[in-house]
């Protein structure tokens, strides 16, 4: 099966209430207990120091069992809810699916250690 990884930008203006990207994102990092397939999220500010985000200010990486969990994750009313009070506050939204193989190829571990 390929495991997906659901990759979202967010770009939130500076006149947005911190408490609510905050409270939005926790709710998104709770969501591996609560969606059937949801197998880990990674969600936060940008901490980058290279300059590349491109006014991107917050992300999130939500790890998915494969295709049809991610269907599941993106009907689900607890993502639905945890998504909803930010949405209408965003500057710009990008989001992305890469796909990946598992168990990684020795081939893969070798090159990922460089």
């Amino acid at each position: 099966m390929s495991v997906i990884n659901h990759v979202v930008l967010l770009d939130v203006p500076d006149a947005v209430n911190s408490q609510i990207v905050d409270d939005a994102l926790a709710a998104i990092r709770d969501l591996p207990g609560r969606i059937d397939g949801v197998l880990a999220v990674t969600a936060g500010p940008d901490v980058s120091i290279q300059g590349l985000a491109a006014g991107y200010t917050h992300g999130a990486i939500v790890r998915l069992s494969d295709p049809v969990a991610r269907q599941r994750f993106l009907r689900h009313p607890a993502h639905v809810e945890a998504v909803a009070p930010l949405r209408p506050l965003l500057r710009r939204i990008t989001i992305v699916d890469l796909g990946a193989d598992t168990p990684e190829s020795e081939e893969n571990k070798t090159h990922g250690d460089r």
